[in-house]
């Protein structure tokens, strides 16, 4: 499958799409603020389930025992998520639009509460017959997005333009009370748009809000349709579009379903009472069972092709957590949590699958393989038992399994293509991320990773989460890169951290590092690469030799710490023929003090059986000062140095230089970032004869070690 997606130009054609939509913003921040309330929808789905479970004896429990005890927490928690619902996403899209925007500083106040003004006025949940309810709910999401979006955009306009020169000093007043104040002119002129707004609303189309609107012009299509074939088909379509840009369709055209849909069932059953044959076949029972299995783009589908053929460990475990109430027919986790909702690629079978279904079952019962339904069955009857109270028959029961492998075969190439999607789209992100920390080398200006703003800091914080999570409780993966002298000889191996997270594959080591300092756990992280190579000792000493020289990098920050120096001597008396095969590099030495305490403590760490060199060494003053301490036993060329010596010749000179200065103090000189044979060779004639990089090897596990040992003998 994953072969024919490569080769296939739809596929190629919607990732293309997938990517351009995705890159809006206004698509990123709808998408990042259905994210952030999943939390809610979660609760709200269980307490769904609960409230609703369709049992008579369950239902005559929680409404009765203990007064109704049950049944109120249920349905308190269902009225505090999915009945406020459209507050929290109004919340959520000012929040995530003024942070990804980033156009004012200080508090972000000012935005939420003119999108909540906003959301109040089009919704029309305050109206003069008392509070409307369903505003506030899933109903009114769509309300919540336009809202939220509109406000915050004019509210972040105005304040970039006005706010910012409006001057206001009050003698006395705190820091916050004056940022507050400096909110109140575009808070005041994002309240007047959205005021005269409304009101032209209400003057021209006779509503009593933008919600109100929009439920007129859906409905407004349905009348005089009738039910028959072609009105089913447009309710089905209507429906997924609404959804589509995340309005709860089945809400929205309840009382569509109500006026068309819902006599059928009693149509039919007096005509049985009759002892005539039933007639009318689209009911709302027929969609609720036979086409919206799972909810609205029959979901059950999509749960069912993400596990059995999704690899993605964070689609598999939303689908685990929403299974339970996709059996009753209640997709908001997957909705919103996957997202289908605004999602170009997943929204296509999401159309198709429930057509396909509704033509099966149209055709099955026109054909008398399957009964008319007859009896009104819930829409939160679980899939399977829900065919066979609705006709009567195992055939309903039969035709829901069959509707479900269909539409399960339809989802999956989507799924396998949303999968490769979101794999590159982390690829892209961790990119963008080792970027940030280039630029930062280069530019010598600092960077707080965890700070970042938008995905990346929301990546850089998952990653460090896991990291934070494995410190100290379980070894990392150290991949090794052969180091081989000039006779192609492998003398060594350089450990190097490699870090696959399940969610964003390999991660750039620097990213690693820098995400550990940051959280806090260089120490730990950096404790446990040496535990690790300190494990696999044995078996490098096997593969390289007696003599096997295991480079393994720490910063300088950590060197410079009391506990890891105890760690290491901890470590020396437990390993002594293990440790004297490690020698630690220093690594980001150039912003160190370098003092006696210092040279004191590298003297002791020597002391204790452990080689040092100085990692991306140079002519720098630091690397110099380094030399005249008299405790490293080799050096690493800058890979700079390493890397022009084939096009500069004053690299050339200063490497040259370099080398005759580490023979006069008896220290061994290494060159990184070797990938041609013509480049080895100068680095030999100018007195570098210890090399690593492609061209021998890149770093590979412990396991394949041996085989590129092997194949450098060979040579």
């Amino acid at each position: 499958m994953d072969g024919k997606l490569k080769n296939n130009r739809l596929f190629d054609f919607m990732s293309i799409v997938n990517e351009k939509v995705n890159n809006n913003l206004i698509v990123q921040c709808v998408k990042t603020s259905l994210v952030m309330i999943i939390p809610m929808i979660m609760v709200g789905a269980f307490s769904l389930v609960l409230v609703s479970f369709p049992m008579d004896a369950y239902q005559n429990f929680i409404k009765n025992f203990a007064s109704g005890l049950f049944y109120l927490i249920f349905n308190g928690v269902y009225s505090a998520t999915f009945g406020m619902m459209s507050v929290y996403m109004t919340v959520s899209v000012a929040l995530t639009y003024t942070n990804m925007v980033r156009k004012i500083g200080g508090y972000f106040f000012g935005p939420v509460f003119s999108s909540l003004f906003a959301f109040t006025l089009f919704s029309g949940v305050i109206s003069e017959n008392g509070l409307v309810k369903e505003a506030l709910g899933v109903d009114g999401l769509f309300t919540a997005i336009v809202s939220g979006l509109l406000a915050s955009a004019l509210y972040c306009f105005v304040q970039e333009r006005v706010g910012n020169t409006a001057k206001f000093y009050t003698y006395g007043a705190d820091d916050v009370f004056y940022m507050m104040l400096k909110y109140v002119y575009p808070t005041f002129i994002t309240a007047i748009f959205f005021v005269l707004l409304s009101t032209l609303i209400n003057v021209i189309f006779g509503v009593g809000s933008f919600r109100e609107l929009c439920i007129n012009i859906v409905t407004f299509i349905f009348e005089n349709t009738g039910r028959n074939f072609g009105s089913t088909l447009l309710y089905l379509v209507i429906v997924h579009l609404l959804w589509a840009v995340g309005m709860h369709g089945g809400n929205i055209l309840q009382p569509v379903a109500d006026s068309v849909f819902a006599p059928a069932i009693t149509e039919n059953q007096k005509l049985i009472q009759l002892g005539l044959e039933p007639t009318q076949m689209f009911s709302k029972t027929f969609i609720d069972v036979f086409v919206l299995m799972g909810g609205c783009g029959t979901t059950i589908c999509l749960l069912l092709a993400i596990l059995l053929f999704g690899k993605r460990r964070s689609n598999k475990k939303l689908v685990q957590i929403a299974l339970l109430p996709g059996i009753f027919n209640i997709n908001e986790i997957m909705m919103f949590g996957l997202p289908v909702v605004f999602n170009p690629i997943i929204l296509v079978p999401f159309f198709i699958t429930p057509i396909i279904t509704f033509l099966i079952s149209t055709l099955a019962m026109m054909t008398g393989l399957v009964p008319y339904a007859t009896s009104a069955v819930e829409w939160t009857t679980p899939v399977i038992v829900g065919g066979y109270y609705a006709t009567g028959s195992v055939a309903g029961s039969i035709l829901q399994v069959v509707n479900i492998i269909v539409g399960t075969l339809i989802y999956w190439p989507f799924v396998k293509l949303i999968e490769r999607e979101t794999q590159r789209n982390s690829t892209r992100k961790i990119e963008q991320i080792a970027e940030i920390i280039d630029e930062s080398e280069e530019m010598r200006k600092p960077v707080n990773l965890l700070e970042l703003n938008g995905d990346l800091g929301i990546v850089c914080r998952i990653i460090a989460d896991t990291m934070i999570s494995c410190a100290g409780k379980e070894l990392p993966t150290v991949y090794y890169q052969p180091q081989c002298d000039e006779n192609e000889k492998c003398i060594g191996a350089e450990a190097l951290l490699r870090i696959s997270h399940k969610e964003y594959g390999l991660v750039y080591p620097p990213i690693i590092m820098k995400l550990a300092e940051e959280a806090g756990i260089l120490l730990q992280t950096e404790k446990d690469i040496f535990a690790s190579v300190v494990k696999d000792m044995d078996e490098l000493i096997r593969i390289i030799g007696d003599d096997a020289d295991i480079s393994v990098n720490v910063t300088g920050i950590t060197l410079k710490t009391e506990e890891f120096e105890l760690f290491l001597k901890e470590m020396a008396e437990k390993n002594p023929d293990k440790c004297n095969h490690i020698t630690i590099e220093l690594t980001e030495q150039a912003t160190l003090k370098i003092d006696d305490e210092f040279i004191s403590r590298l003297q002791r760490i020597r002391d204790m059986g452990y080689r040092l060199a100085i990692d991306d060494f140079s002519m720098g003053n630091t690397s110099i000062k380094y030399l005249e301490s008299n405790v490293f036993s080799k050096i690493k060329l800058d890979g700079v140095l390493s890397r022009h010596v084939v096009t500069n010749e004053r690299s050339q000179e200063i490497v040259s230089t370099l080398a005759k200065m580490s023979k006069g103090f008896n220290i061994d000189i290494l060159a990184e970032y070797v990938e041609t044979e013509q480049q080895k060779q100068i680095l030999s004639g100018i007195g570098c004869h210890q090399y690593q990089g492609h061209l021998y090897s890149q770093a590979v596990p412990l396991h394949k070690l041996e085989d590129m040992v092997d194949t450098a003998r060979k040579e």
